[in-house]
């Protein structure tokens, strides 16, 4: 009887190991900008939705896009990206609207907490909603406001 028992538990663990195995890990890219004064240790998501996604199941990397955007051969591995934007300014607010598109696009999800992050390069001249709406007409949003940066 405990030769049976010892080969259930066996069959069992072995069995719950390759069941674990076979569930893709979920991996989600979480975007934030320097030129904020953010690190990945010292951010909104990390206080707030990290421990969430955690319990939930999601790895999460973060990655500075004042640095760079990934390109299609590092996003392989996401299946979701976030964001937590404190300001509209983006050094190349264009090139970020389409690569956001493009990860619509692609399938997989996309969290925006706080402000979208891209709507002006210097605070002066404002992206279209022409443009902005690249990026929502995908979730079948349209953008229609009239983003000033005019706190009044």
């Amino acid at each position: 009887m405990g030769r049976v028992r010892k080969l259930l538990c066996l069959f069992f663990v072995l069995l719950f190991t390759f069941v674990a195995a076979a569930v893709p890990s979920k991996q989600m890219l979480v975007l934030y900008k320097s030129s904020e004064k953010v690190v990945p240790d010292q951010y909104e998501v990390k206080w707030h939705l990290e421990p969430i996604l955690v319990k939930q199941g999601w790895k999460l990397d973060y990655h500075n896009v004042d640095s760079s955007l990934p390109g299609d051969e590092q996003m392989a591995k996401y299946q979701a990206v976030a964001s937590w934007h404190r300001t509209a300014v983006y050094s190349k607010p264009q090139d970020y609207v389409r690569w956001m598109r493009n990860q619509v696009v692609s399938g997989r999800k996309v969290l925006i907490f706080g402000n979208f992050g891209a709507f002006t390069a210097d605070q002066k001249t404002w992206l279209s909603n022409e443009v902005l709406n690249e990026f929502f007409l995908p979730f079948g949003l349209e953008y229609g406001a009239a983003y000033s940066g005019d706190s009044k």
